[in-house]
């Protein structure tokens, strides 16, 4: 189950019904079991006798991550902090967090979890039921430190918890489908991080070029990424002069528009994001 939602927060969902297989029997299929309200009735027939086996998953919380960046003068870059907040009507701990990022990160982590980076991801686990973030709580300590700008990224939260598994019971077809529906049992979102490279040499305009693909091939035709195409075109065509004030203008016009809208993202994160950028190609064109 994979959930998407506005300005970083996870909201719990409503019950529905999910079939296995429409060639399977009319009994084999998922069902929302309402004792839980996340784990997965999965009932199935066997010798002609209908099994029916509860699947617990990890996505029984609500959450919100909150997320700033900072200047990293040491390391001349940016530091990405992030903090995490279990909503008090949660039924789960949070126990592991991770980004998919394009580019190679340094990570920090708070006391009691554990991290790792690879190319394309940045992740958390708690090493025990103690550090997990309960109901109620919020921890932060959660960082990455990059050379690149910031963009939007997906985050992938999990509760504390065994991994959930298939019934070895059940027929092949119906182990292979709830497999790949527990691969995608995770509470997703939007967030901020580093997304953007900075090329040395690079013109003004070419990474004014290059934010603005990123955030309107992220944000599609939301009506945000429509109100900002021409405040990106005249920072662009400014940045091509010469004329860095103009540019820089025309990106924090697009920032206040992020604090007037409900955006895709938290609009404070949306407007630190750009204002950095701007900051940058001020810098950069004079």
């Amino acid at each position: 189950m994979i959930r998407f939602f506005c300005a970083a927060i996870a909201i719990l969902g409503t019950s529905h019904i999910i079939v296995v297989s429409q060639e399977l029997a009319q009994a084999e299929r998922l069902t929302v079991d309402d004792t839980t309200k996340r784990d997965y009735t999965v009932q199935y027939s066997v010798a002609g006798r209908t099994v029916s086996v509860v699947v617990p998953t990890l996505t029984k919380f609500d959450s919100r991550v909150l997320s700033t960046v900072d200047s990293d003068a040491e390391a001349h870059g940016f530091i990405y902090r992030y903090a995490i907040q279990n909503v008090g009507m949660s039924k789960q701990s949070i126990g592991q967090f991770e980004m998919t990022l394009h580019l190679g990160v340094t990570v920090d982590r708070p006391a009691g979890w554990k991290s790792a980076e690879r190319p394309t991801t940045a992740s958390w686990i708690a090493a025990s039921d103690r550090s997990a973030i309960a109901p109620g709580a919020m921890l932060d300590g959660f960082a990455v430190r990059s050379p690149y700008l910031p963009g939007i990224a997906y985050a992938r939260l999990r509760g504390w918890g065994q991994a959930p598994t298939v019934p070895p019971s059940a027929p092949a077809e119906v182990r292979n489908q709830i497999s790949q529906f527990l691969a995608a049992d995770v509470v997703q979102m939007f967030v901020i991080a580093p997304m953007i490279a900075i090329t040395s040499g690079e013109s003004g305009e070419l990474l004014i070029r290059r934010v603005q693909s990123h955030f309107v091939d992220h944000l599609g035709q939301h009506p945000f990424a429509v109100a900002i195409m021409g405040d990106f075109e005249a920072a662009a065509l400014a940045a091509r002069e010469g004329k860095a004030s103009a540019a820089e203008a025309a990106l924090r016009r697009i920032a206040t528009v992020a604090r007037s809208r409900n955006t895709a993202l938290e609009s404070s994160n949306l407007d630190t994001a750009l204002s950095i950028t701007s900051t940058y190609l001020a810098n950069m064109v004079r």
